[in-house]
């Protein structure tokens, strides 16, 4: 994608969690192991990419008990 267009965020590397076991519906990783962020980016021409936005809603953990 050309420098200042905005587009889904998709990461793909050996820390990508592949998903729950026992909620295969939470699994953002494809079979190519491309992780969909939900995100919406732009990169500039330095090769920097900002957060824009969302682009769907993602299942969130469980939240902490607190101490």
């Amino acid at each position: 994608m050309p420098p200042g267009r905005e587009g889904v965020l998709f990461l793909r590397g050996c820390s990508n969690f592949p998903g729950d076991l026992k909620r295969p519906q939470w699994n953002a990783t494809d079979a190519e192991g491309w992780c969909d962020t939900g995100n919406i980016a732009r990169m500039d021409e330095q090769g920097q990419t900002r957060i824009c936005g969302r682009s769907k809603e993602v299942g969130a953990a469980a939240p902490r008990a607190s101490r």
